[in-house]
Formats: structure tokens, C-alpha cells, sequence
């Protein structure tokens, strides 16, 4: 999970909204809540990756972070 989020280079706006130490606490909460939820297969991890991933591309664009957004793009992720 950890490693998703950190994959792409630290630019400042992502950086800043992941390393607060509640934000980064708060989506490793959710996304382990969301994994303890769900019937966990071998072919959802790259599928969870990718969408911690996209999020976290959408912080380095610009966009703040929002746990209510995190967790349905978790939640989603899993659905498959």
C-alpha cells in the first residue's frame, strides 16, 4: 500500500498532502479497512495498487485530499 502511494516522484503539492502524518494515517486506515472488508484474491492487489496509485496522482495534480473520495475509490477497487 505504502509503496503505491509513493511510486511516482515526490512533487511538493503531493508530497505535502501525503506526508502530513493524519492523512497518510488515515488512508493506510482505510485502505486496511477496506481490504479486511473484502474477500481478498491474488488479482485485486494490482487493481488496489492502481487505484492508491491514481489518487495519489490526483494530489500531485492539484487536487487535495479527501478521505471520503479515498475510500469509495477503495471501496470501487475492491468491487472488482
Amino acid at each position: 500500500m505504502l509503496a503505491a502511494l509513493f511510486k511516482h516522484p515526490p512533487e511538493a503539492t503531493a508530497a505535502w498532502q501525503l506526508l502530513r502524518a493524519e492523512a497518510l494515517a488515515a488512508m493506510v486506515r482505510i485502505g486496511l479497512e477496506q481490504l479486511a472488508k473484502s474477500t481478498l484474491r491474488p488479482e485485486l492487489i494490482p487493481t488496489f495498487a492502481k487505484a492508491i496509485q491514481q489518487h495519489a496522482d490526483s494530489i500531485a495534480g492539484g487536487k487535495p485530499w479527501e478521505a471520503k473520495a479515498y475510500e469509495a475509490a477503495m471501496v470501487a477497487a475492491l468491487a472488482v
